[in-house]
């Protein structure tokens, strides 16, 4: 049994094609992507913050 939201697995899929794509480019344009997604996955992690 899965105790998990069915809707994780559909983030991480969306996050494994992205990097999977990625992965098929070109070495040089493989590191502006990565941080495309870095700052993408970064700004959804800093947006759940709390301000106090």
């Amino acid at each position: 049994m899965n105790d998990f939201p069915s809707e994780a697995p559909s983030r991480d899929d969306g996050l494994l094609s992205q990097l999977t794509v990625i992965e098929e480019q070109p070495l040089e344009r493989r590191a502006e992507a990565y941080l495309s997604i870095h700052a993408e996955l970064q700004a959804q992690l800093e947006g759940g913050d709390i301000h106090r």
